[in-house]
């Protein structure tokens, strides 16, 4: 019997991966950021009409974690697992093992 995944998302992202030395900067009308020491601060703005909303998020990360990068909102904490082309493309290669028809 063949074995099957799904079809691969082969979408590239911009964002950077993140070390103890990574250090970044980076402010918009909608956000302030800082990134030191693992430690990623970030204060939000959002202004309607009849209110303002400033929020602080403090991100804990982990050597070796993906940011992604958009305009408008700078670096954020991808929601689902993120990885390196190299690294997708080692993990596709090992599944290749494991079908003994492809």
């Amino acid at each position: 019997m063949r074995k099957f995944i799904f079809k691969p998302d082969i979408t590239l992202y911009s964002g950077v991966q993140v070390f103890k030395d990574t250090k970044l900067e980076y402010k918009n009308d909608n956000v302030d950021q800082k990134l030191e020491n693992l430690v990623l601060e970030m204060t939000t703005y959002a202004k309607e009409n009849n209110y303002e909303v400033r929020s602080n998020l403090t991100f804990h990360l982990s050597e070796g974690d993906i940011l992604l990068y958009d305009e408008e909102v700078g670096y954020q904490v991808p929601r689902v697992p993120m990885s390196t082309l190299k690294d997708a493309l080692t993990d596709i290669e090992a599944l290749q093992d494991f079908d003994k028809e492809g």
